[in-house]
């Protein structure tokens, strides 16, 4: 499926080269066919991570690694993300010296997904703050924003696939209604558990945890 699409994706790029040669009504049509070829790339991309985890067949892949310089390089290639709305993204942590044990791509997918998420249902101008904390045994990776909040019978199903809440994104960006699906099961592939605490009109704070024996003070 991916091949198919990426061909479509190489033909734009192409037509892209020629814009000057271009109508504004055929680059009208060029800006659509580009952006819905992305997102149904986004979607396949999805539905293939939800298989793979619902199937068994996301082997890990250990490493250890200082687990705030990873956090840190995560959040600063979100920036450009977060720029474009004006919000800030603060990072937090009490243990910038610990070593983690854990899938980093795995983990890379689950914080990315979970601070572009904050940046998305924002509102131009709020902050994001990020935890890296060792709390008593256990790592505590938290996203916390400013935006909407989740009404409270909406929360058992924010997990759930392909569920449409009534938050949406504040300046109309895309969404699969996979990504806390994904993410959850990736948590609970790396031995992890995720939860969210929201109030609407004040933000959401989503927090994973996970077990400190896998972590190395150095």
């Amino acid at each position: 499926l991916k091949s198919p699409l990426n061909s479509i994706k190489g033909i734009m790029q192409l037509f892209e080269m020629e814009n000057d040669n271009l109508t504004d009504e055929q680059k009208e049509y060029l800006r659509y066919i580009s952006s819905a070829s992305t997102r149904l790339f986004n979607l396949i991309t999805d539905i293939l991570n939800v298989n793979r985890i619902e199937t068994g067949k996301t082997d890990l892949r250990l490493e250890k690694f200082n687990i705030f310089h990873f956090i840190e390089d995560l959040v600063f290639g979100l920036k450009i993300s977060a720029d474009k709305k004006n919000i800030k993204i603060f990072l937090e942590s009490n243990c910038k010296n610990l070593e983690f044990v854990s899938d980093k791509s795995m983990l890379a997918q689950v914080m990315e997904n979970l601070i572009s998420n904050a940046i998305k249902f924002s509102p131009l101008g709020k902050k994001i703050i990020v935890w890296v904390m060792k709390e008593g045994d256990l790592l505590r990776l938290e996203v916390e924003d400013e935006g909407p909040g989740i009404i409270s019978e909406e929360l058992p199903l924010l997990f759930d696939k392909f569920k449409r809440l009534s938050t949406r994104p504040t300046a109309g960006e895309d969404s699969t209604g996979l990504g806390l699906s994904i993410v959850k099961g990736l948590i609970e592939n790396l031995q992890g558990e995720i939860s969210v605490d929201s109030e609407v009109g004040k933000g959401s704070k989503f927090t994973v945890n996970f077990p400190l024996p896998v972590i190395i003070e150095v």
